[in-house]
């Protein structure tokens, strides 16, 4: 029974994971958490240069390859924790069937 409930908690916690937006100014990062009800379309230059960043102040006034970089990214995924979840309950299984 838990070999089938694990992946579905697992499954349903995924959509639970912080997204980023990357910053990157004249070739200096800052990666900024996006609170839930932003996405990734909200991760543009306008966002990045409206968080008053230190390493853009430069960069303001400069467009495509020196001026602001923007990229998305979720950290973890619901591939990992099925993946982890698997090896656990995996684990556990072969140390009660040899037990």
């Amino acid at each position: 029974l838990l070999l089938f409930l694990l992946p579905l908690l697992t499954l349903a916690s995924a959509a639970t994971y912080p997204l980023f937006c990357k910053c990157t100014c004249l070739s200096q990062s800052a990666i900024i958490p996006l609170t839930p009800t932003q996405t990734c379309t909200d991760c543009t230059r306008q966002f990045c240069l409206s968080k008053n960043l230190d390493i853009c102040d430069k960069a303001e006034d400069k467009e495509g390859e020196g001026g602001v970089a923007t990229s998305c990214f979720q950290r973890d995924s619901g591939k990992d924790r099925v993946v982890v979840g698997g090896f656990i309950v995996l684990t556990l299984g072969l140390l009660g069937w040899g037990g």
